[in-house]
């Protein structure tokens, strides 16, 4: 985003997605693991095989590169 706060033709629409070349936010992805939706889709989903990607998944940083 610019330095400057966009007006609303600055922006390409009022609605939809919008990607960036570079993560605009980095932070553990621990902060937003949902135990009881890892445990949900482990039962319905792969079993150990889900919960150790999950393992790897949570291990590793978050990264901020799109938003609706």
């Amino acid at each position: 985003m610019p330095a400057f706060a966009p007006r609303p033709n600055d922006l390409p629409s009022k609605i939809g997605l919008a990607v960036f070349a570079e993560p605009i936010a980095i932070y553990p992805a621990q902060e937003a693991r949902r135990d009881d939706l890892v445990d949900t889709l482990a039962t319905t989903r792969g079993g150990d095989q889900f919960r150790q990607l999950t393992e790897k998944i949570y291990d590793d940083q978050a990264r901020t590169v799109a938003v609706s």
